[in-house]
């Protein structure tokens, strides 16, 4: 039996023996797949680029009040443009480093609305801890999400596709195995001969084989369908 499956293997990849069951239904969809892949991992690179942008430009505005903070030092300006004046409180002031992230997040949201600076530096100083909050969450929910959500498809609608493959090269063996022993009977009897009935057993299992094969391979190539369906369409 294992040598008849690699010569159906053989056929399969030359194109002699293949499956009409619902391999066109699923190819198309393949063929699909591939193509939202790419879409989405041109999000995925797309949102990445956004995220360094943003915390490139906090940057550059943080180092812009460092440097009106440093040119205004000891001048009359230094009250309205480079006094920081009293740092923000800490997100978590117990100091036991107790809470998870989203109660730390919503501490820190509510020391900065409370903290009211004065200078050009003191507002973009408070800007820069408020927009690093949000570039965490849009991280989290938004980076991570994505990245996280193109690796859970792509692998799990690959095994999919590989058990479908395999289930698709069993029905073609047991499909390929009925017809030749479908046709040795017929020979058999053409000849005016009584077919044994150690074959007559032989196709009969083989046939209950190719059936169960049939019903297998339609049911998980119909449920994989409708998944791949639900993924890019809704």
């Amino acid at each position: 039996m294992k040598k008849a499956r690699i010569v159906t293997r053989v056929k399969d990849k030359t194109g002699i023996s293949k499956s009409k069951n619902r391999s066109g239904d699923l190819a198309e969809l393949q063929q699909r797949f591939q193509q939202f892949a790419k879409k989405l991992k041109f999000l995925i690179l797309a949102v990445q680029a956004n995220h360094n942008a943003m915390l490139a430009y906090g940057k550059s505005r943080l180092d812009v009040a460092k440097a009106i903070n440093s040119l205004s030092a000891d001048t009359p300006l230094f009250p309205c443009a480079g006094d920081i004046g009293p740092l923000a409180p800490p997100a978590d002031s117990s100091g036991n480093g107790s809470g998870d992230a989203a109660s730390a997040s919503t501490s820190a949201s509510t020391a900065l609305a409370n903290f009211h600076p004065t200078s050009y530096a003191a507002i973009h100083l408070q800007l820069h801890k408020k927009t690093k909050i949000y570039h965490d969450k849009y991280m989290e929910h938004v980076v991570n999400y994505a990245v996280e959500w193109e690796r859970v498809l792509t692998n799990r609608i690959s095994l999919h596709i590989k058990q479908a493959n395999k289930l698709r090269v069993d029905l073609d063996h047991y499909n390929s195995k009925v017809e030749s022993l479908r046709q040795d009977a017929n020979k058999t009897m053409s000849k005016g001969k009584s077919v044994p009935e150690k074959d007559v057993d032989k196709l009969r299992r083989n046939e209950q084989k190719l059936l169960t094969s049939r019903q297998d391979y339609d049911k998980f190539v119909s449920d994989l369908c409708g998944y791949m369906e639900e993924v890019m369409d809704r």
